[in-house]
């Protein structure tokens, strides 16, 4: 089961899926498949198969992937796959906010 949390918005354990409307290309993606690593696990969030996707970072260093003509499937080894259509999708670490300040959401 996707958890969805609206029509332009997914999520995958810390991390945030937003449809985004437009991105110009800035450079390749330095990780490659890897989108993101858990701080405790060694887990990662990954492209499943990136033949059927662009990964990205825009001019303002946004992190983007964009599916060609099917959707592509973001993975993780603790959380259900994430399809992601065919769409620009921006994709952010979520954060929380403590006394002390915010901080990334720990995965």
């Amino acid at each position: 089961m996707t958890n969805t949390i609206g029509p332009r918005h997914k999520r995958q354990g810390d991390l945030l899926f937003i449809q985004v409307l437009t991105a110009t290309r800035s450079k390749p993606h330095p990780d490659g498949r890897v989108l993101a690593r858990g701080e405790a696990t060694g887990h990662c969030h990954a492209i499943e198969d990136l033949s059927h996707c662009d990964v990205f970072l825009d001019e303002s260093g946004r992190l983007i992937i964009e599916p060609r003509k099917e959707s592509a499937t973001v993975l993780h080894e603790e959380h259900a796959p994430v399809p992601l259509e065919p769409e620009l999708w921006e994709v952010r670490l979520q954060r929380e906010y403590q006394a002390e300040g915010r901080r990334n959401v720990a995965d």
